[in-house]
């Protein structure tokens, strides 16, 4: 199975042009491009999507998904990382080490993290793509995503191979 660790501001809600989220709380507008480009990349790969946002810690899941939906998200969801007080690259190290999925074709699982805060980097080695909250996931990123998603990454622990 492949899994996309996904966080929200800075990769679907990004900063507008006066210098401020497109919008405040649960109000939150995603910029229509990065719904597009995340879109993209599931119906590419088949992927579906862990939450790892700090949204976890806000709203429970059924709210995430309804608001994903109202915003064009295709329905992916399939969960979300634990709320422990450590990094974020702690939570989804937890969560891909209790859930074992069905490999796909390759015999492998996938997972890609997509986050614009380095704490979901840390303690593991997983593929990634920090994005910038300014732009959010761009089209630049789209087939990066694929190609990790798909492939996995060239080289085994160069994690700077991973790096987008």
């Amino acid at each position: 199975m492949k899994i996309i660790f996904l966080d929200i501001d800075g990769v679907l809600v990004i900063r507008s042009p006066d210098g401020l989220s497109l919008a405040a709380g649960h109000n939150k507008r995603p910029h229509p491009e990065c719904i597009k480009n995340l879109n993209k990349i599931l119906i590419a790969t088949g992927a579906h999507v862990v939450i790892s946002s700090s949204w976890r810690l806000l709203f429970d899941l059924p709210y995430i998904r309804k608001w994903a939906a109202a915003n064009g998200i295709i329905d992916v969801i399939i969960g979300a990382t634990d709320t422990g007080r450590d990094r974020r690259g702690n939570q989804i190290r937890r969560w891909w080490a209790r859930h074992a999925y069905d490999k796909d074709a390759t015999g492998e699982d996938r997972l890609l993290i997509i986050d614009d805060d380095y704490d979901a980097f840390e303690g593991h080695n997983y593929p990634y793509i920090h994005t910038m909250f300014e732009t959010g996931l761009t089209a630049e990123h789209v087939d990066v995503a694929i190609n990790l998603l798909r492939l996995g990454p060239t080289h085994s622990g160069e994690i700077n191979a991973y790096k987008y």
